[in-house]
């Protein structure tokens, strides 16, 4: 029984330890865009100002 319940510990852990990292690299890839759409209103706002 010590066996199964180990191995049950250690599959929720992996499970767990999978979870955090996909919503770590989710997280990540949210900063990059919010960033990247920062940056291109920026250069859509200096690009209208030019014409101007």
């Amino acid at each position: 029984m010590d066996e199964l319940a180990n191995n049950l510990i250690n599959a929720l852990f992996r499970d767990l330890l999978d979870i955090t990292l996909d919503l770590i690299y989710l997280i990540i890839a949210l900063l990059i865009l919010i960033i990247l759409a920062f940056k291109m209103k920026y250069f859509l706002k200096n690009l209208v100002f030019r014409k101007k």
